[in-house]
């Protein structure tokens, strides 16, 4: 079977970003005996694995077999001209040749599997059209409020969703959001939630015991933007540091973006600097250090349509707490964390506090072997397969 993933970034999986998880399904692909292709037409940043990359005259370059990415995108994106819809149409046309020059590489692909309507689903739908080849959409986010996407692209993003032979979004959340608002039929719709490297993400060798003097620490990773709503949990914290004061607690938040002054100012406003810490950019081998010697994962966004974090940390076996914005609830239950409303300092509050009073029920081991039964390589493959065969099929 040839898959071909068209993606909108691509970066090597030591980086914390995120095209880092498509260089994971690519191996899981090829670990399986599949041949596949990857192609990121919509590339934005020139450098990868922070190596800065050649640029051919044709703006892109195969960075290992069967991985093609290209830059002619960043040329355009930024443009005002790009709003317009006959240059967008040309910028997506642009865009295709790099899949068309992976076709002339390597033959016609048995499926082509696009990451994100917008844009890897649109040049699918075109290269698709043309070559008359079935493709498939993951979509990782909700492309909504459609008044951000150019003029005519939401009606391109409907049809191509529509003639999508399968849509597979990533949580049961995005699923609702594409019948609810793109009219697409439910039927045509297979979630197949993202996959965690239970590999990598391991716990650590000596569980940590809870001793009197131990500090229960608190834990979030991401990048510090309005909608992931970090003010929140430190005001949260801040409020479980006046009404339990004999708590010896911390928070460590990792990641870097536009709201880390204020951050850092409602750090000092709270006189929180013994007990917080912002940690900045991270790798990837830093963020699992920290998991591993974390108490509890917290997640306070207003919106999340999956929740990656998460899964890693409770593959590490931790246990997790998160606000109720759409995909954690996929990812959540009563043996692995606890769902609290959002956008609320006091719950969070009190939902922090119910974590380290109840952090003896959960069960590590438990929490990780979950993980991996739900969000593993094996059954993401496995649904995978379903979906590719059922599509051959017909």
């Amino acid at each position: 079977m040839h898959i071909l993933l068209i993606v909108n970034s691509f970066h090597f999986e030591d980086e914390k970003v995120n095209g880092s998880k498509f260089k994971q399904i690519f191996d899981l692909y090829q670990a399986a005996g599949w041949t596949v292709g990857l192609v990121a037409p919509c590339q934005q940043k020139t450098s990868t694995n922070n190596v800065d990359l050649p640029m051919s005259k044709e703006d892109s370059i195969t960075i290992q077999p069967r991985v093609i990415i290209d830059f002619s995108w960043r040329k355009w994106r930024l443009s005002r001209l790009a709003r317009i819809p006959i240059i967008n149409t040309l910028i997506l046309k642009i865009a295709s040749k790099s899949i068309y020059n992976y076709i002339n590489t390597y033959g016609e692909p048995d499926i082509i599997h696009a990451h994100g309507t917008v844009h890897a689903g649109l040049i699918a739908h075109g290269v698709a059209r043309q070559k008359h080849i079935p493709f498939i959409i993951t979509e990782h986010m909700s492309i909504l409020p459609t008044n951000s996407l150019p003029i005519g692209l939401t009606t391109k993003a409907i049809n191509a969703l529509k003639e999508s032979a399968v849509i597979t979004p990533v949580s049961q959340y995005v699923k609702n959001k594409l019948v609810k608002h793109y009219d697409v039929p439910e039927e045509n719709i297979k979630v197949i939630p993202n996959t965690v490297d239970s590999l990598f993400f391991l716990p650590k060798e000596k569980k940590p015991s809870m001793e009197k003097q131990e500090i229960f620490r608190f834990l979030s990773i991401s990048r510090l933007s309005p909608i992931k709503n970090f003010s929140l949990l430190v005001e949260a914290f801040y409020q479980l540091t006046n009404s339990q004061p004999e708590i010896k607690i911390e928070l460590y938040i990792g990641g870097d973006g536009p709201e880390a002054p204020h951050l850092s100012n409602l750090i000092q406003q709270f006189h929180l600097e013994k007990q917080v810490k912002l940690l900045g950019k991270l790798t990837r081998q830093q963020v699992l250090s920290h998991l591993q010697n974390c108490s509890c994962y917290v997640l306070s966004s207003n919106t999340e349509t999956f929740g990656i974090p998460l899964i890693e940390a409770i593959s590490c076996g931790k246990p997790v707490l998160s606000t109720d914005c759409g995909g954690p609830s996929d990812i959540i239950s009563k043996s692995n964390g606890h769902i609290v409303l959002k956008q609320s300092p006091k719950e969070l509050s009190e939902g922090m506090l119910y974590m380290i009073e109840n952090s003896n029920k959960f069960d590590n081991k438990h929490i990780r072997e979950d993980c991996i039964n739900r969000f593993g390589a094996d059954i993401y493959i496995k649904r995978v397969t379903e979906i590719y065969q059922s599509v051959l099929s017909n």
